[in-house]
């Protein structure tokens, strides 16, 4: 944009997705635009003139010559040719075409198309197969009754809350996915290995287990001893004595991201 004096930084957008269109795709082993369409991106100035004609035009009256020649040329084909590449197009190995090397290329092309959307589409899940070979063995599979820690999400967590939260494997499905509760509630969700860490010893006994499902952000407000984060927060200026408090006229303490480091008689 500065080297070509341009405002509109939309304008660049296109560029940037021809690059990336044309850059080569580590897990399909080709350009998306290969992949798409069946042949490299042409880039650059094309015309569909021959050379030797295009090489003869010295003047500007040679080039309306030129012109005037090419549409008169288009005139006399008249409808013929255009119905005989409409089937061409609609059947490119059909008998009643007359133009064989146009059937032939657009065959070839579709070819190419098809072999290179296939050959993408096994690309691809050769890379997935080498992903979940790499998953087992960098995070091997946990038992029932294994204590696991579960980070905590910072939008879940108070400044005084801990980052993980211990959890143990209360049943496992599909040999792959995990179910995870504490004395505190069970999570809805399933986790995936890669979610959470195996703790070397069992810390949590599944009879204490409490197989009440819960969110994280309420088993972390459980365990926190102020509250856990909250969605409702003050701004107040004060010292939150008064119901114009968020905080206090919801009977509610304040928290760690309430109005910074001002003074507050609504804390713990």
């Amino acid at each position: 944009m500065q080297t070509n004096n341009v405002k509109s930084w939309k304008e660049g957008f296109r560029f940037e997705q021809l690059m990336k269109n044309k850059a080569l795709h580590s897990g399909i082993q080709r350009s998306p635009y290969e992949a798409m369409f069946g042949t490299d991106m042409r880039v650059g100035l094309t015309t569909r003139f021959p050379s030797d004609s295009v090489d003869n035009i010295i003047t500007e009256d040679d080039l309306v010559i030129f012109l005037n020649n090419i549409n008169e040329e288009d005139e006399n084909e008249g409808v013929d040719e255009t119905n005989n590449v409409q089937g061409v197009n609609e059947n490119c190995c059909s008998k009643a075409s007359k133009d064989e090397g146009l059937c032939d290329l657009i065959c070839s092309r579709q070819k190419s198309i098809e072999n290179n959307r296939k050959k993408s589409e096994i690309c691809l899940l050769n890379q997935a197969e080498k992903m979940k070979f790499r998953s087992i063995h960098k995070f091997p599979p946990a038992n029932i009754g294994d204590s696991v820690r579960v980070s905590l999400p910072d939008v879940d967590r108070a400044r005084a809350n801990p980052r993980n939260i211990i959890f143990a494997v209360v049943s496992i499905e599909d040999g792959q996915y995990y179910k995870l509760g504490n004395k505190y509630g069970t999570l809805p969700q399933l986790y995936t290995r890669n979610q959470f860490g195996v703790c070397p010893v069992s810390l949590i006994p599944l009879d204490e287990v409490v197989h009440v499902e819960k969110s994280l952000r309420e088993i972390a407000s459980q365990m926190s001893d102020g509250g856990g984060q909250r969605y409702k927060r003050c701004s107040c200026k004060g010292k939150c004595d008064t119901n114009r408090c968020k905080c206090k006229s919801s009977s509610i303490l304040c928290n760690s991201k309430c109005h910074g480091s001002m003074p507050c008689n609504n804390k713990g």
